[in-house]
């Protein structure tokens, strides 16, 4: 027995998507809030960028930064 709807749907089709997948871009990407984790994330990347599969020049490294202007 089926739930009460307020309109009746249309069947199912068949589906054909194709399964996701994932694969790695390469590129590493950090938001950074200015806090103390993302500091400290931060600066272990550009101490030693290798020990976290980074590249050594960090052209793989991106870090986010949004200025909002709302200043308290």
């Amino acid at each position: 027995m089926s739930a009460p709807a307020l309109f009746d749907l249309p069947a199912a089709a068949p589906s054909t998507a194709v399964p996701a997948t994932f694969r790695r871009s390469g590129i590493t990407v950090l938001s950074y809030g200015l806090g103390a984790d993302s500091t400290a994330i931060l600066l272990m990347f550009l101490t030693a960028p290798e020990r976290y599969g980074l590249r050594a020049d960090l052209s793989d490294l991106v870090v986010v930064h949004a200025v909002t202007g709302d200043v308290l």
